[in-house]
């Protein structure tokens, strides 16, 4: 399986794909919800204040279908965490339509595929 892996710091960009696999994503947070998810990039700018570090999301597409979207803090040395522990809000995670999809994103990941 061929991965095209971009990155995108609008959610308005990926909010369709996030919600389609939100529902897919087994046994997923109720905090990974498209609206929590919203509220917490909306309310954002705050925290980029204090930290100097943006909100991104890592798409995983296969055949122009989105697979999976992980939500990152970029730092600006470039360095990258799982977005959590943003204004109150204190949940990490990311949603994929198959446990399958995961070994390849983990090897990307590991790579520095993708940001």
């Amino acid at each position: 399986m061929q991965l095209e892996i971009y990155s995108t710091m609008r959610y308005s960009r990926i909010r369709d794909d996030w919600a389609r696999l939100y529902d897919l994503t087994p046994e997923v947070s109720p905090f990974l919800h498209p609206d929590a998810i919203h509220i917490a990039y909306r309310y954002f700018y705050p925290y980029y204040i204090s930290r100097k570090t943006l909100p991104c999301f890592m798409v995983f597409k296969d055949n122009g279908v989105a697979r999976a979207i992980i939500p990152f803090l970029k730092h600006r040395s470039g360095q990258l965490q799982l977005f959590e522990n943003v204004n109150g809000f204190d949940e990490s995670g990311f949603v994929y339509d198959s446990v399958n999809i995961l070994p390849d994103i983990f090897s990307n990941i590991k790579k520095g595929g993708g940001l």
